[in-house]
């Protein structure tokens, strides 16, 4: 059980590390594109709270798929 754990962490982790890298530069730029007159502290926040949500759905949708739950996730 504990291995079944720390397996399905590694996996959800390690995708939502490479989401997340990926998009958080166009979220900040979107976001100080459509909301100029926050600082840049909210701006931050807000993203990464849209970050960790498009992140998740990523993973979520990837872990469905077979093919992309072996090759993009490293289920085995």
């Amino acid at each position: 059980k504990v291995n079944t754990l720390i397996k399905s962490v590694g996996e959800v982790s390690l995708g939502l590390y490479v989401c997340h890298l990926t998009i958080m530069v166009d979220i900040v730029k979107l976001l100080r594109f459509v909301l100029p007159d926050l600082n840049n502290t909210t701006i931050i926040i807000f993203a990464f709270i849209i970050g960790c949500a498009i992140s998740l759905l990523i993973v979520h949708l990837l872990k469905k798929n077979e093919f992309s739950s072996k090759f993009l996730l490293g289920k085995v």
